[in-house]
């Protein structure tokens, strides 16, 4: 079986690093919450950054099926970070909701 080289683009210079257990409660719960955002979307826009890159060999005309099967990988890990974004703002925006009808 073909096996596809396995690239990941370098991180952005602003991105964050995740967090460990002992670092959850070091800002408070707001800040928790913005870190964990902005990795989401640091993590989508590798996700584009990756794309674009795909997507920019296929419009230089040169088109193999290791980059066709590459832009597919790449869609679905696409895929996967825009539904983990979407889940974790789902959870945040429920958390605030619950804690507003509680004050």
């Amino acid at each position: 079986m073909l096996q596809l080289p396995i690239t990941t683009p370098p991180a952005p210079a602003g991105a964050s690093v995740p967090m460990s257990p002992a670092d959850a409660g070091a800002g408070g719960p707001g800040s928790l919450m913005e870190r964990l955002l902005a990795h989401a979307q640091n993590a989508q826009d590798m996700s584009v950054q990756q794309l674009s890159v795909d997507l920019g060999q296929l419009a230089s005309g040169r088109v193999s099926t290791i980059d066709l099967l590459r832009l597919q990988a790449d869609m679905g890990a696409f895929t996967v970070r825009v539904q983990m974004t979407v889940r974790v703002a789902d959870q945040i925006g429920n958390a605030i909701q619950t804690l507003s009808q509680r004050s």
